[in-house]
């Protein structure tokens, strides 16, 4: 694979994975007890907190976690190299295929 097949695939993957991330804000999860009323957002790990209310009373606090972020991108992002890896390669071995190629260059 030449170098800049492997740059397309790692841009397309990071470009991806960071559209997936910031949409998986749209996942909403209510957590309402009776001293504490917070939103959570985020998919599969919450990382953005809006708590609405707690103990001391109603309150308007919004809190990042910035961990959480970062595992949500790591698995979106090696998610997204393997499709986009296996997807070429595919895409190689069918075109080899067609030519005739049993042998790999190096």
């Amino acid at each position: 694979m030449k170098a800049k097949h492997i740059f397309l695939i790692l841009f397309a993957a990071v470009l991806t994975s960071g559209l997936i991330t910031v949409g998986s804000l749209l996942f909403r999860q209510i957590i309402d007890y009776e001293d504490f009323r917070a939103d959570r957002f985020g998919f599969p790990y919450y990382w953005v907190e809006h708590v609405l209310m707690n103990f001391a009373g109603p309150t308007d606090k919004w809190n990042i976690n910035i961990e959480n972020l970062a595992k949500n991108f790591t698995i979106y992002f090696i998610t997204c190299f393997a499709v986009f890896s296996l997807t070429f390669v595919r895409k190689l071995a069918r075109k080899r295929n067609k030519l005739g190629i049993t042998k790999l260059k190096e």
